[in-house]
């Protein structure tokens, strides 16, 4: 597995399979981390960064989209071994930090994702304290490379995605996703708040991205923005009501791309996965 450049100065780090992404990110005084996959993931993603020019001491910041365990799962280790400053939007610190527990959606589904889940947390923190952010990050902050903090709940209560208005492109962390070449919207057994997490896509789709990079799999790179406006349309027209009983999983084509990729799936059992080599 290998480091993948998108545009000059944002690369993307794959991990478990090709299915879980860290991003890195070049700025002025350094490179900035968004995310950093499993708590396993730490030996990889400290050898493929320094193929970037990144070395230890060159990773100022790690920046956590959210607390999920594939995503801010390496912290611990990741900042013993860079003393890289922690980041994230206030309404997630407690999760990372452990005060407070994640919550899913409802249905059966949702039931089972959340034991399973509860099961990895508990199995990991027996071994390691939770890392602790070192600073918040609010909506329309500014970071270094020209990357804007945009605040998208719903998935979880402070995720947030990063935008670079002069490259047209968003770090969707997993607000979206993709399929097939589609985008497709939040699910709801996996939001914490399904009805923020709806908001959120009509919040990204008015940035009108020509690019989006996903927390999972591949990004997409020639994407059209009024994808991303029918899906928030789409999404509205049909979950105005919270309750209702539809799959929330409708993608959209991306106009411009066709690529037969694999779906995005197995989130929770690649977690229970990574918890069984612990």
């Amino acid at each position: 597995m290998s480091i993948e450049p998108i545009i000059p100065g944002l690369w993307r780090i794959p991990l478990a399979g090709d299915s879980v992404n860290v991003y890195l990110l070049r700025g002025e005084d350094g490179f900035t981390m968004l995310d950093c996959g499993y708590r396993r993931s730490a030996p990889t993603i400290l050898r493929l960064m320094e193929t970037a020019g990144c070395s230890k001491q060159d990773l100022r910041r790690v920046v956590i989209s959210h607390s999920d365990l594939d995503h801010a799962g390496a912290l611990v280790a990741l900042r013993a071994a860079t003393n890289a400053e922690i980041l994230a939007h206030q309404r997630e610190i407690d999760l990372i930090e452990g005060r407070c527990s994640r919550q899913w959606g409802k249905g059966i589904r949702a039931a089972l994702v959340s034991l399973a889940y509860t099961v990895c947390v508990r199995a990991q923190r027996s071994q390691k304290a939770p890392a602790l952010v070192d600073r918040s990050l609010v909506d329309g902050e500014l970071l270094e490379g020209g990357w804007t903090v945009v605040h998208t709940p719903g998935h979880t209560p402070g995720h947030i995605s990063l935008y670079h208005p002069g490259e047209e492109l968003l770090l969707a962390g997993d607000l979206l996703g993709r399929r097939q070449g589609r985008i497709h919207g939040p699910k709801r057994w996996l939001a914490a708040d399904f009805a923020e997490a709806v908001a959120s896509v009509r919040k990204v789709a008015q940035l009108r991205p020509r690019a989006i990079c996903f927390g999972h799999l591949s990004p997409l790179t020639h994407v059209d923005p009024r994808s991303l406006i029918e899906l928030a349309d789409q999404l509205e027209r049909r979950y105005g009501h919270v309750g209702n009983p539809h799959s929330a999983d409708r993608p959209v084509m991306d106009r411009a791309i066709r690529a037969d990729d694999s779906p995005e799936s197995g989130e929770i059992m690649r977690m229970e996965d990574q918890n069984h080599k612990l």
